[in-house]
């Protein structure tokens, strides 16, 4: 049964974090999904994935023996090397805090640089940068535009309905009386008076009683 060991994990752009694991090359595997690559440090391991080519950068190192600095790319374990054995072996509560710095510390930098890790010039960062502020500006304009439409229109709505329910009231309610139309009235022509109500009048019940005794009247007379 392989022993549990603490080791360090880092993926691009990130910051390390610290994790307990299997320390088995096919724990290793199961977590990078492929196969692996194990290079050696004065001190260290760093265990990649071996098809790594295209994976964002990561961290630089100086792999034991080489004086180049080489771009780890991709996700990746930093383990604790045993200074006997040279097998890999767990980071301590000691040490693991000390060896997680050091692996932010030589982290990729993309301040000044794309999602691939190609170089830009400080001209292009703030082109980037001017371009992202007004993509930012556009799309609040666009959300105040969308909300300030909708409350138009939902005050339009209102006032046309407010509109039509007031029209439909009135046109319902209004009526026109003749108070000189009945035949046997002995009114002059410029005596008579048309009166024109409506259910907000105060006359509107009594005008409404007096236009039935006059049909009633009629029908009396027919």
């Amino acid at each position: 049964m392989e022993k549990d060991i603490v080791v360090i994990y880092k993926e691009p752009k990130k910051q390390a974090e610290y994790l307990k694991m299997k320390n088995s090359e096919d724990e290793f595997k199961r977590k990078l999904n492929g196969d692996i690559e194990k290079i050696e440090l004065d001190d260290t391991y760093i265990i990649c994935k071996k098809d790594r080519e295209n994976l964002m950068p990561n961290i630089y190192i100086r792999p034991r023996g080489s004086s180049l600095v080489e771009t780890i790319r991709g996700e990746l374990f930093y383990v604790a090397k045993n200074k006997e054995t040279g097998e890999i072996s767990s980071f301590t509560r000691e040490n693991i805090v000390v060896y997680g710095d050091r692996l932010n510390k030589i982290s990729h930098d993309y301040s000044n640089q794309d999602e691939e890790g190609h170089f830009i010039t400080e001209k292009q960062a703030q082109r980037r940068r001017e371009i992202i502020e007004r993509m930012k500006e556009y799309n609040a304009l666009k959300r105040a535009e969308k909300q300030a439409r909708g409350t138009i229109e939902k005050n339009e709505n209102t006032e046309e309905k407010n509109l039509d329910d007031k029209h439909n009231t009135e046109k319902d309610g209004f009526f026109v009386i003749d108070l000189g139309k009945d035949e046997d009235a002995n009114i002059p022509e410029e005596k008579k008076n048309k009166v024109t109500l409506s259910p907000k009048d105060e006359n509107y019940f009594k005008a409404m009683i007096f236009l039935l005794n006059q049909i009633n009247n009629k029908l009396g007379k027919i």
